[in-house]
C-alpha cells in the first residue's frame, strides 16, 4: 500500500498538469494554421509572440481560433488535437498572412522579370537567326573576315542567351521555393 500511494499521487498530478499546457490554434481565411501559447485581442487585432518578436493580425483575416491541449510544442504544419472551439484566432494564422503577402509580391516581381527576360531572349534569338541566314545567303561570296565577324557576333549572342537562360532558371527555382 505504501508503494501504491506515491504512484497514485504521481499519476494524479500528471493528469492535473496536462491541461495547463493548453495552446491556441489560429486558422486563417487562406486555410493556413499555426499554434501559439497565448494571444491578446486589442482594437480588432490579435497580437501574439512568435520567434523574432510580436505579431499582429487583423481579426478580418482570421477564420477561427481553437483552444487545444498539447503536451509538447506543436509545429505549425502539424495538426494538433482540438478540444474546444473559442471565438478568438490563434497567432499562427496571423504570422502566415504577412508571409503570404511577401510571397505574393515576390511572385509578382518574378513574373514581371520573367516576361522582360522572355522578350529580350526572343530579340536575341531573332538576331542570331538573321545573322545565320546572312551567312547562308552570302555563302562562299562572303569574305572570310566578314564571316568570322558574323560568327563572333553569333557567339556573343549565344553567350547572352545562355546567361538569360541561367537567370531564368534561377527565377523559376526561386518561384518554386516560394510556392512550397
Amino acid at each position: 500500500m505504501k508503494k501504491i500511494m506515491p504512484l497514485i499521487l504521481f499519476f494524479t498530478l500528471l493528469i492535473i498538469s496536462v491541461p495547463s499546457y493548453a495552446d491556441y490554434k489560429i486558422i486563417l481565411k487562406n486555410d493556413r494554421e499555426f499554434v501559439v501559447d497565448d494571444y491578446k485581442e486589442l482594437n480588432g487585432k490579435i497580437k501574439f509572440y512568435r520567434e523574432g518578436g510580436e505579431i499582429e493580425i487583423d481579426k478580418s483575416n482570421i477564420k477561427d481560433i481553437k483552444k487545444i491541449k498539447a503536451v509538447k510544442q506543436v509545429e505549425e504544419n502539424s495538426a494538433p488535437e482540438t478540444t474546444e472551439d473559442t471565438p478568438e484566432k490563434s497567432s499562427a494564422e496571423k504570422n502566415s498572412q504577412p508571409q503570404k503577402q511577401k510571397t505574393d509580391s515576390k511572385m509578382e516581381e518574378i513574373a514581371v522579370k520573367k516576361e522582360q527576360m522572355r522578350a529580350e531572349e526572343e530579340k536575341l534569338t531573332a538576331e542570331r537567326k538573321k545573322l545565320e541566314e546572312d551567312i547562308k545567303k552570302k555563302g562562299r561570296v562572303l569574305a572570310i573576315r566578314e564571316k568570322r565577324e558574323i560568327e563572333k557576333q553569333i557567339s556573343e549572342l549565344e553567350t547572352k542567351i545562355k546567361k538569360f537562360n541561367e537567370e531564368f532558371s534561377k527565377l523559376a527555382a526561386e518561384e518554386e521555393n516560394l510556392l512550397k
